[in-house]
């Protein structure tokens, strides 16, 4: 099947999740040195990761897809680990929702690709 607007709507949303993030990075009066070494392990992988997978997504479905997902998973994890407790609230997968998109429009892409084998003669 084809979905040639699935790609444009992945790379429309990730740039308005982008900018959602660094509005609400710019709204805030972060002093960065006082990041306790748990908030700077969760900032690699959300924000930085996730903008990350949308910059490659861009090039590459596939990859950016997996980095942005991978660092999604990782980020639910590490808080986790370091705080005992998942993080409250769907904001962080809405926001990551155009790597989940990127994947689907890769994977499109590559099963488009493929074409079906001729039947054998017997």
């Amino acid at each position: 099947m084809k979905f040639p607007w699935l790609k444009w709507t992945a790379r429309m949303l990730s740039v308005a999740s982008t900018a959602l993030i660094i509005i609400f990075i710019a709204g805030e009066q972060y002093n960065h040195s006082l990041f306790t070494a748990e908030e700077k392990l969760l900032v690699i992988f959300f924000p930085i990761g996730i903008v990350a997978g949308f910059i490659i997504s861009w090039t590459w479905e596939g990859l950016g897809s997996l980095v942005t997902i991978g660092s999604l998973c990782a980020f639910y994890l590490a808080n986790y680990v370091c705080y005992d407790e998942w993080p409250d609230g769907y904001e962080f997968i809405l926001l990551a929702s155009p790597g989940f998109l990127f994947a689907l429009s890769g994977l499109n892409h590559l099963f488009r690709k493929q074409k079906p084998s001729a039947p054998s003669a017997v």
